[in-house]
């Protein structure tokens, strides 16, 4: 059975959508305590370095499918991105690319795993 565009079922189904996502709580990347803290993700306002490093891990993504470099998955070293977002004239300090990543990872759009934490080292 196939929804409509316009259908009511459609509507139905975006309300639902809609009911959800503002309901949809997260724990911030940066709480440090043992409590857990839990935010709304709706409405929450986002460094816009956050948006100009997505733009550029998109293209540098797309870029390194081009050349078949790490194919299938494009993979950066957490020195390598920051000298290349340094080369590019992104001012950014190492905790502020920490939470940046920890964003995007969170959100999909890219993978993060801490080498030395998850024994991605050996």
């Amino acid at each position: 059975n196939t929804l409509l565009p316009n259908s009511a079922g459609m509507s139905e189904l975006r309300l639902k959508i809609m009911s959800v996502a503002e309901k949809a709580e997260a724990t911030p990347a940066d709480a440090k305590s043992k409590v857990t803290k839990r935010v709304k993700i709706m409405g929450e306002k986002v460094p816009a370095f956050f948006l100009e490093l997505e733009r550029f891990v998109t293209e540098t993504q797309k870029q390194l499918l081009e050349t078949n470099k790490y194919y299938p998955f494009p993979i950066l070293e957490h020195e390598e991105l920051l000298e290349q977002l340094e080369s590019r004239g992104f001012d950014i300090d190492s905790e502020n690319l920490d939470n940046a990543i920890t964003f995007l990872h969170e959100c999909g759009v890219m993978l993060h795993y801490n080498s030395y934490t998850q024994g991605l080292n050996k």
